[in-house]
This record gives C-alpha cells, structure tokens and sequence, in this order.
C-alpha cells in the first residue's frame, strides 16, 4: 500500500505571459521539485503538462507530508493526498509509471483544491487512524467536483494518538494499516466532525445569552440546534434582502454546523476582510464569526486573538451587549487553555 502525492501548478492567468513563457516557469520549478520528492524518498510514477504524481511507502507518510509544507511548495501549487494499492507498469532508474484507483482519486482531488491547498482523501484519513492535523470537510465549490475530501492543517499537521502535536518527528510513529481498512478509533474523521460541531456548539450558546446584540435571535437558536438547514434558510433571506456579505457569513456558518469548518474558515476570512471598511458592529460580528470557527475547529489560540479583536470592535462602536457577548466567549476559550485567571477575569467584563 502506497501513499500518493498529486500535485498542479496553477499560475495566475496574464494575457501578457505566453505559453512558452509559463512553460519556462514550469521548468525552473519542476526540477527542484523533483529532486525534493526523490531526496525524501518519493518516486515519480506520473506526470502532465503542469502536475507531478508520486508516491512514498507508507511508513514514509511523514516524509509525504513533509515534501508539501516542511518547505513550502509555490503558492501556486494545488495539492492531493490519497491512499491504497499502485501497479507499476514501468519502472526505471529515475521514474516510473504507476496505475491504481489512488492515482486518479489524487488527481481528481487536486480539481477540487484551491492554490496552496492540500486535500486528504477520507481512505488516506482513515487509514491514517487520526494521526493527521485536519481542518476539516471539503464543502461545494462553485464549478468544481463534488468530492469527499480533507483539509490538511498545514500548519499542524500530524497529530500523536492522545490528539495532540508530537513532540518531535522522532518519537512519531504511524501505525501500519491494516489489509482489511482502517481500525475503529476515536479519532477517525466522523468523530473529529462530531467534536468540532460540539465545540461549535458551546460557543454558541456562550455567545447566544446575550439579548440578540451580536446574532439575531434566530441565528443563535439555529446555532444552537446544530441546524445547518434553518442557517442555510437564513443565508437566502439574507441573500434576497440584498446582504450577500451577511449570506456568506451566515453559509459558512451552516458549513461550521455540518463539520466543514476547512471551507467555512476561508469564507469567513473573505467575509471579515469585505468588512474592513463597515461600521465598528459590522468588524465586531465578523471576527467574532471567526473566532467561533476558529474554536470550532480546535484552534483555541487564534480564535482568542479574533475575539479581543471583536471585543476592541464593539467597544469602539459603544456596543455594551456586544462587548459582553465576546467576554463570554474569551472567558470559555481561556478555560479551554487552562488559564482560570483570565477566564474570571473575562466573565466579570461580561457580567
């Protein structure tokens, strides 16, 4: 069983920059690429006009993973992971040919990723027995395929059997998967979906028991039901109304109430960066959304710094209720990390 690394160059589109030219660009890139897969012990088995396919053993999904943010490919790469059985068909001193359903379920993968992406393919996840860092669920993508797939963290990407980071590459080890699938195991993907919701949840309700000053009532009761059907109902009236930045917000909060917090977190960025120039209410609501997110996602740190950012913004709105609602949501995240001072000190701002 092989893991298998697919990878394309998406470079932006200039009318001014021909074909020879991109391909020039692809040529300066492609051979240190190469080279990097090979040193980390991977094997070329494919390749087209701007993608790269490899593959490495299984117990070199480490180095798999390290050929793709260790030293962070172009921006402009796309990238897919997946997971089973490769046939060669050609084999030679420096490259190979490769077949196998884990091929093109890679390379299908990489239609869906976005630039600087990496897709996880849910066999690869699994097998992988909760041992990645994922951000969570691939959601739709206008005119791309619809395909079940990971987001890989890039910025954790391993995660040691207790859930949290390793400590050094050393000491981490990946269990061998087993010929017939994946182990049960608390951490595989449909539990990691289950606790990010429970956590989406929490926030919630911490941030709903204000009087409606941050959310309209009927969002956080919404929120609080986990119903991602009433959120996405919100998000057309929104949308109708003639708010599509409230619409967006309030979609990638339905996507955060299904599990797929990897697309949610990218639109609530989009969202909160339309919102730079709102009224100081607008800003607050914004990085609130996206600490819940953050939070929702198990990032308690970078949601922390997105909710003193949301707290600054009500204040300087002379929001009282907003001010409140995000104090409740820092005393929670700084229970969260252990910190009891702070967390009272948050919830007496909140009382």
């Amino acid at each position: 069983m092989r893991v298998v690394v697919h990878v394309r160059w998406c470079p932006d589109v200039d009318p001014d920059v021909s074909e020879d030219e991109i391909d020039a660009q692809w040529g300066e890139i492609l051979g240190p690429t190469f080279e990097r897969a090979r040193a980390l012990g991977g094997r070329v088995i494919g390749w087209d006009q701007r993608g790269l396919t490899l593959d490495f053993a299984w117990d070199g999904l480490y180095d798999a993973v390290d050929f793709l943010v260790d030293a962070p490919l172009a921006p402009t790469f796309a990238a897919a992971m997946s997971f089973g059985a490769v046939r060669t068909v050609v084999e030679t001193g420096r490259a190979s040919i490769g077949l196998g359903s884990c091929i093109r379920v890679a390379q299908q993968l990489v239609e869906l990723a976005m630039p600087g992406e990496v897709l996880i393919s849910t066999d690869l996840a699994a097998a992988a027995d909760g041992q990645l860092g994922l951000v969570g669920e691939v959601g739709v993508r206008p005119n791309r395929p619809r395909l079940e797939a990971y987001i890989l963290d890039t910025h954790l990407p391993f995660l040691a059997a207790d859930g949290q980071p390793p400590h050094s590459s050393g000491g981490f080890q990946l269990a061998t998967p087993s010929p017939g699938g994946a182990r049960p195991s608390s951490n595989l993907p449909k539990s990691f979906v289950e606790r990010q919701v429970e956590r989406l949840a929490l926030s919630a309700e911490v941030v709903a028991r204000s009087d409606g000053s941050v959310f309209p009532p009927e969002l956080s009761s919404a929120l609080r039901r986990r119903d991602a059907d009433s959120l996405q109902a919100l998000a057309k009236a929104a949308r109708d109304h003639d708010a599509p930045e409230a619409a967006d917000r309030l979609e990638a909060i339905a996507e955060l109430a299904e599990g797929k917090s990897g697309e949610a977190l990218r639109k609530l960025r989009r969202a909160k960066e339309k919102a730079q120039h709102d009224d100081p209410s607008a800003r607050c609501r914004a990085a609130l959304a996206m600490g819940l997110a953050l939070a929702a996602a198990g990032r308690p740190y970078e949601a922390a710094l997105e909710g003193i950012e949301a707290v600054a913004r009500a204040r300087e709105g002379q929001d009282e209720r907003g001010q409140k609602a995000c104090a409740r949501f820092l005393s929670q995240l700084a229970l969260q990390l252990g910190d009891a001072n702070a967390a009272r000190d948050w919830a007496q701002l909140s009382a």
